[in-house]
């Protein structure tokens, strides 16, 4: 069948298009392709898929584990063990994130930007989206907290953490409780919750015990959260 004009063509175990006047405009060299959208094709060469023109010129420089065709401009791709949608220009639409996003290559991750460059090279065990311009990665069993330009800016200490949020971090050190650092990596409210949830305003939701409240910013309960069971009528 025909998509935009052209069809894929198979010569042996290769792939590639025709048009529909006849005569092969791409010719056969990939291992797998799919049907043209919105001018691009994808195709797969080896284990990695890439986009490709009409003229059968690769768009992007970029190599994917897995790729999708184009619809309403937009893709979605498999980069390291990550995905993500992508617009016409091969660039990851952020979604309200921050411009950096960790990625899995090889058996640590790293940090690339909205184009799949790499910005800080792969070397944690675990890596968090960043926050606040600081993101938690954790070597070996500890968590920290990075910048932007990959430099450890809070040690890593923790054995839980949360994304920073109203300029605060939910944190718990090994056998402690979880509380709450600055971006200094000192504590703001001292570690005294079972559990502990991110900001939100001047209030963050905790756990002690099995009884759940709301905190201010000085770490002081403001009010107990009691969940209301709507009986079957």
């Amino acid at each position: 069948d025909f998509s935009e004009g052209l069809a894929r063509v198979k010569v042996g175990n290769k792939w590639g298009f025709i048009k529909e006047e006849g005569g092969v405009v791409i010719p056969p060299q990939f291992d797998e392709v799919y049907d043209f959208s919105e001018g691009l094709a994808v195709v797969k060469i080896g284990n990695k898929y890439r986009y490709i023109d009409k003229e059968g010129g690769f768009v992007f420089n970029i190599e994917f584990e897995w790729a999708q065709s184009f619809s309403g401009g937009q893709a979605r791709v498999k980069f390291g063990d990550k995905y993500f949608e992508i617009n016409k220009e091969g660039k990851i639409i952020t979604q309200g994130r921050e411009d950096l996003f960790p990625v899995k290559i090889g058996d640590k991750y790293g940090y690339i930007d909205i184009s799949f460059n790499i910005r800080i090279e792969p070397q944690f065990d675990e890596a968090c989206d960043f926050r606040e311009d600081l993101a938690a990665v954790k070597i070996k069993d500890k968590w920290g907290y990075i910048n932007k330009e990959g430099e450890i800016k809070i040690k890593p200490r923790f054995a839980g953490c949360l994304s920073f949020s109203e300029g605060l971090a939910a944190v718990s050190e090994f056998d402690k409780k979880w509380g709450y650092i600055n971006k200094d990596g000192k504590y703001e409210i001292q570690p005294k919750f079972d559990m502990a949830m991110d900001f939100s305003g001047d209030r963050a939701e905790v756990k002690i015990g099995l009884t759940r409240y709301y905190i201010n910013r000085n770490g002081e309960i403001i009010k107990e959260i009691i969940d209301i069971e709507h009986e079957e009528i």
